[in-house]
């Protein structure tokens, strides 16, 4: 999950813009600043939600940062087809969601998978991991040459998709295993 936290704001502050910048005109800077203001908001102000929906018993709150980031990429290939800057806006804010909430839920996670000893070293990869994200928007315009951002967006749906798959099948590795009941 980690690349796709950064990822995601990398699609909301970067390719968004970028998709209607010809519906914006000369407000395009403007335009670019409130997409990441939305996207980086959201994804603050849901933290102390996501905190809530994360469980030790449960892992719900991974999955369902990535069900979040499924629906701000498919809405971001909408976006990108229509070249709406209103479906830009609500992408950067349900893209912004997503990654308040995986940042948050990526975090909890590591510290029911980490022993103490580990927990600073593994939170560095995670982070490094989830900064690799960054690069998102770089290749988006590199592949662009050879496909649309509707097309691209569309595949990065799915991939994201596949892999909230994979997350929720493990979603359950790292949970203290439930008290036993006595009789």
């Amino acid at each position: 999950m980690a690349p796709w936290i950064f990822g995601s704001l990398g699609v909301a502050y970067a390719i968004m813009p970028e998709i209607v910048d010809d519906k914006v005109g000369s407000w395009s800077l403007a335009y670019s600043t409130l997409l990441t203001v939305c996207a980086i908001g959201a994804g603050v102000g849901i933290q102390p939600i996501a905190k809530r929906l994360d469980r030790t018993t449960s892992a719900r709150a991974v999955v369902v940062a990535m069900t979040v980031m499924c629906a701000g990429l498919a809405l971001s290939a909408v976006a990108a087809a229509l070249r709406s800057p209103w479906l830009a806006l609500a992408t950067a804010l349900v893209l912004g969601t997503a990654y308040g909430i995986a940042i948050v839920s990526g975090l909890l996670e590591l510290q029911r998978m980490a022993r103490p000893a580990e927990l600073a070293e593994l939170t560095g990869i995670y982070y490094a991991l989830a900064y690799v994200g960054f690069l998102l928007p770089s290749a988006l315009a590199a592949l662009s040459r050879v496909a649309s951002y509707a097309i691209l967006l569309s595949a990065l749906a799915v991939i994201a998709l596949a892999g909230t798959a994979v997350i929720a099948r493990h979603s359950r590795r790292h949970l203290p295993e439930p008290p036993a009941l006595s009789l």
